[in-house]
C-alpha cells in the first residue's frame, strides 16, 4: 500500500515534520508493507487541488486550513469567527475534546472526506511594507487575504483593502506591489520568506489558524482493522507533534524574523479593542447565515464567549 501525502507548505514547517513522523511510524509498524510518499510545497498543486485530489482518491491524505475548507464543508466557517480564542492553548484544548471533534467530523462525509485530525498552527499575524504602529495606520492597507468571504469581511471592516489570492501568488504579489501586506501564521511568514518583501509584522491575533487533516472517506472505511490501527496511531502522533512544534517554535520564529530585519509590533489593549469594535458582529452574521445559529452558539459556548 502506498499512501500519498500532498500539502502546500514548505519543508521544515511543523506540519511537514509531523508528516515525516507519520511516515516513520506507518512504515515501521507495517514492516514496510505500507509506504508513505510525501509531496510538500504545492508539488502536486495548491491546497484546493490537494483537497480535491483526496475527494477523488487520487491523493491519499492532505491537510488544509479550515478557512479554505469552508468551500467544501461549510461548518468549517466556525473557525472564521474573529477573536474567538484568547490563546492557542485554549484552541488546542477544544480541538482535543473528543466529543467536539467527533461531532464536527460528521460534517465532512458529504464531501467524501474523513477528518482524521486537527492541529493548531497558531494565531495569524499581519505584515506590511510600511510602518504600522496604530489601528489608524492599518486603514487603506491593501492586504492579501485567503480566498474566503469571511476573512475579506473581517479585513474590510477594519478599513483595509482585502485582496484575496492563493498562497502560490502571494510572494510575487508582495514583491511587485500588487498588495502591500498579508496575514499568515508566524511559521508561514518565516518559511515563506515574507521578510524579504515586508518589513513590519504585527501581532493582530485576529483569527487562530486551524488545519484539518483529511483522507478519502471510502479509502479510510476500506482499511483493515490492523491497517486502520497503524494509521490512527501515526496520524495522532503527527497532529500532536505539529501543534506542539508550532507552539514551542513561535518565540524562536519571532526572533529569527527580527534577525532578518523585520520589526515586530505588539498592539496594546486599546488597539485590540479598536479592531474588535470595527469588526463587531459583521463576520458572525455571515457565518450564522451559512451554517445556522446552533453551530455558532456551540463554538462560542465552547470557547467561553
Amino acid at each position: 500500500m502506498t499512501i500519498t501525502v500532498a500539502h502546500s507548505l514548505f519543508e521544515g514547517t511543523p506540519e511537514h515534520n509531523g508528516i515525516l513522523k507519520f511516515k516513520e511510524i506507518v512504515e515501521e509498524k507495517s514492516g514496510g508493507r505500507m509506504q508513505v510518499q510525501v509531496y510538500p510545497n504545492s508539488t502536486l498543486g495548491g491546497e484546493s487541488t490537494a483537497v480535491e485530489g483526496v475527494q477523488n482518491n487520487n491523493i491519499t491524505m492532505t491537510f488544509a486550513n479550515t478557512a479554505l475548507l469552508s468551500n467544501y464543508v461549510p461548518q468549517c466557517e466556525i473557525f472564521d469567527l474573529p477573536f474567538l480564542f484568547d490563546s492557542a492553548d485554549s484552541a488546542s484544548k477544544l480541538l482535543n475534546d473528543t466529543a467536539f471533534i467527533d461531532d464536527f467530523g460528521k460534517n465532512f462525509s458529504g464531501a467524501h472526506l474523513q477528518l482524521v485530525g486537527t492541529s493548531v498552527t497558531g494565531f495569524r499575524w499581519m505584515t506590511a511594507n510600511k510602518p504600522i504602529n496604530s489601528f489608524g495606520e492599518m486603514k487603506g492597507l491593501k492586504i492579501r487575504t485567503m480566498e474566503n468571504k469571511n476573512h475579506m469581511t473581517l479585513w474590510n471592516s477594519m478599513g483595509t483593502n482585502a485582496t484575496p489570492m492563493s498562497g502560490a501568488e502571494l510572494f510575487t504579489a508582495l514583491q511587485q506591489g500588487t498588495v502591500e501586506g498579508q496575514e499568515n501564521p508566524i511559521s508561514s511568514i518565516l518559511n515563506g520568506k515574507i521578510y524579504e518583501v515586508n518589513n513590519y509584522c504585527v501581532d493582530t491575533r485576529h483569527i487562530i489558524s486551524v488545519s484539518a487533516w483529511l483522507v478519502n472517506d471510502q479509502w479510510y472505511a476500506g482499511l483493515s482493522d490492523e491497517d486502520k490501527a497503524i494509521f490512527d496511531e501515526a496520524i495522532k502522533t503527527c497532529v500532536e507533534f505539529a501543534t506542539s512544534e508550532n507552539a514551542s517554535q513561535e518565540a524562536e520564529n519571532i526572533k529569527a524574523l527580527e534577525e532578518k530585519g523585520m520589526t515586530i509590533v505588539r498592539p496594546d489593549d486599546a488597539w485590540y479593542a479598536s479592531m474588535k469594535d470595527a469588526v463587531g458582529d459583521s463576520v458572525e452574521k455571515l457565518v450564522r447565515e451559512d451554517i445556522g445559529d446552533e453551530a455558532v452558539d456551540s463554538i462560542l459556548t465552547a470557547a467561553g464567549k
